[in-house]
């Protein structure tokens, strides 16, 4: 192998780590997205599930004030028959008191359905309340490691940045400028393998034996005549 595509190389492998770091870095923003957008849909879920908890203790409670209304009545409407002297007043006076009693046979079922439903919301609110719990513990775990691959991103493209400011200079001009095209067009993986088929290891097109003989020969810098990467023989 030439010594120019020795240089390429080293070169091409500062930049893929520097493209590489740099796509880390551009993830991390849109990490921290997802790590905010679900930590808000626990949040929601707990607030709805203590709506739904809260809906249900004041069910029960209106259903018992409206039970207690009832037994209250009662009370009047026996205070009543004790009082008259009428006794189609009295037997008025008993429908009405069987009627609410009643009511409240039906209230007293009701409310221990509700009850019930109680539980349950409340149970609801307790899993939901967990869930957050550890939305939050993973959040703040995740987001510490993205501070550290802030970090060691910011560091690594650093270092690779220059490394490769004195790798880039060493390289021949020509060779230079043609690599420089390269990479801004295609990103980093421009100086690629020739597959023992005679494939590049870019494109997967089968190359001419011409072109196969002079990547082999390593004399000069070959392209693929279809992607315009830059060959190697291993």
């Amino acid at each position: 192998m030439s010594p120019v595509l020795q240089e390429l190389l080293i070169l091409q492998e500062r930049d893929s780590k520097i493209q590489a770091a740099k796509k880390d870095l551009e993830n991390i923003p849109l990490e921290a997205g997802k790590i905010k957008e679900k930590l808000n849909e626990k949040l929601k879920a707990l607030n709805a599930a203590k709506d739904t908890y809260f809906d249900a203790q004041k069910a029960v409670k209106q259903v018992d004030l409206d039970r207690q209304t009832r037994k209250d009545t009662i009370t009047k409407l026996k205070m009543r028959q004790g009082e008259t002297k009428k006794n189609e007043e009295f037997q008025m006076l008993a429908h009405e008191i069987v009627r609410y009693s009643e009511q409240i046979d039906e209230l007293e079922t009701k409310e221990l359905e509700l009850m019930e439903s109680v539980d349950l919301r409340k149970q609801e609110r307790v899993e939901a309340n967990d869930q957050l719990l550890a939305e939050k513990k993973f959040a703040t775990e995740k987001g510490q490691e993205l501070v550290e691959l802030k970090k060691n991103s910011e560091s690594v493209i650093k270092k690779m940045q220059s490394e490769r400011d004195s790798l880039v200079q060493k390289v021949e001009v020509g060779a230079r400028e043609l690599y420089e095209r390269l990479l801004a067009s295609r990103g980093a993986g421009v100086v690629v393998l020739l597959k023992p088929e005679g494939q590049c290891t870019g494109c997967n097109m089968k190359l001419p034996p011409a072109t196969i003989h002079r990547v082999t020969a390593g004399a000069e810098l070959v392209q693929c005549s279809e992607c315009s990467r830059i060959l190697y023989n291993a």
